[in-house]
């Protein structure tokens, strides 16, 4: 497990990532920004990347509730200058840790979230998130053990702008006639179809065992695999973002 020199070269890593492909002055910080090395063991200590730019902050508030610090992944606005106000994909880094014996530190879980919106404005779209959260904590456990690590999740629920799905919807509901009514309205089976809670598994399919624990993999006893794969997957949602201009248009 990591000790607090460990944390601290894994934090001034992920600075220098959102520095060099991001152009941001940001630090790993501890929420509440605390001697945190010096908590009794057993206390979790939860960190998040803010930016050191006090002129530039931007913010947003997740969907689970909680204002978070967040970053462009792009510097120039999405749409053309044209539409006011600017629009742009940022992204939030947080993670989780608990002190453990001999001032070593044990992972709990860590991830990205993807926000869309405009400049200047905290109420922006959650759209996913890349989480990794670990396989064994001391009990009672806080998570399904059984879902893929790490995964992605999709907060925005699917049929929403979907308008050939919603009318195969509609269609359904009418051919069923009044039968529907007494199981969903045409609100409540929308709803439903929200894939939030949905573990889509990263990685792990070549992995042994039963459906589940097959798309697990450990973090490891440092901060080496999880360094490499925050800095990968930050790398590849810049990559898609990028690309997808070409097919994204606003309304």
């Amino acid at each position: 497990m990591p000790t607090r020199a460990q944390l601290e070269v894994f934090h001034a890593a992920i600075a220098s990532w959102v520095l060099a492909e991001f152009g941001a002055q940001s630090a790993v910080r501890a929420i509440p920004d605390a001697d945190w090395w010096r908590s009794k063991d057993g206390t979790k200590i939860d960190f998040e990347l803010v930016s050191k730019d006090y002129l530039q902050n931007e913010f947003a508030l997740r969907s689970a509730g909680g204002r978070v610090s967040i970053f462009p992944f792009e510097k120039e606005p999405f749409y053309p200058r044209r539409i006011d106000p600017e629009f742009r994909f940022w992204f939030s880094w947080a993670e989780s840790w608990r002190r453990v014996r001999q001032a070593e530190f044990d992972f709990v879980s860590a991830g990205l979230t993807v926000f869309f919106g405009p400049v200047g404005e905290q109420q922006k779209t959650q759209l996913l998130r890349a989480e990794w959260d670990a396989l064994f904590r001391p009990p009672p456990p806080t998570r399904d053990q059984d879902v893929g690590q790490p995964h992605w999740h999709f907060d925005v629920p699917v049929v929403v702008g979907d308008f050939m799905f919603r009318n195969t919807v509609d269609d359904a509901l009418n051919s069923l006639g009044d039968s529907m009514g007494s199981f969903a309205t045409d609100e409540e089976l929308y709803s439903a179809l929200d894939l939030s809670g949905v573990h889509f598994a990263m990685g792990g399919w070549d992995n042994s065992g039963a459906i589940g624990a097959n798309w697990r993999r450990q973090t490891g006893r440092d901060c080496d695999r999880l360094q490499e794969w925050i800095h990968r997957s930050l790398l590849y949602l810049k990559h898609q973002i990028s690309a997808s201009g070409s097919y994204v248009k606003p309304r």
